[in-house]
């Protein structure tokens, strides 16, 4: 039902996104195969981290903030040396189990870097692998080390 979802988010978000001048012509291809894919993506994190959010703690929620806020920015504003598909993406597979958004975050993260180096030949994707690893260990080693308060009883 969330990969269903997720589709029609992107189909919806293309249809939204096609009239625009940014997507005219040959640019239009870069709608379908660049960022509709992401939106997919984006909709399934969403829904898991929804479903999954009793296990995330506050300060989880503040770095994933400043990671999707970021991605977010970069697709509307340009910021030097990140890319926001590479930042949000690497985030994902580093703090994401083997579930239905990790796989589906590898396989647009394959064309990602596929489109960005053999046909933008564009180094934002180094800034923002960079980025999105750094939050997601920051994560990975918050919950490592995170020790909920536990009573023990004494013998």
């Amino acid at each position: 039902m969330v990969l269903t979802i997720s589709l029609i988010g992107a189909g919806l978000f293309t249809l939204l996104m096609l009239p625009l001048p940014r997507f005219a012509g040959e640019r239009r291809w870069y709608l379908f195969a660049y960022h509709a894919p992401i939106v997919a993506v984006f909709i399934n994190y969403f829904f898991d981290r929804v479903k999954h959010r009793a296990e995330i703690r506050p300060w989880q929620w503040g770095i994933e903030a400043i990671v999707v806020a970021l991605a977010l920015i970069r697709a509307v504003f340009s910021i030097p040396y990140i890319s926001g598909h590479a930042l949000f993406l690497s985030y994902v597979l580093v703090n994401t189990p083997l579930r239905l958004v990790w796989w589906l975050a590898i396989l647009v993260f394959a064309e990602v870097i596929y489109i960005k180096v053999t046909v933008l030949n564009d180094p934002t994707l180094i800034g923002g692998f960079i980025g999105g690893v750094i939050g997601g260990v920051a994560v990975w080693w918050g919950k490592r080390s995170y020790h909920p308060h536990t009573t023990r009883t004494k013998m």
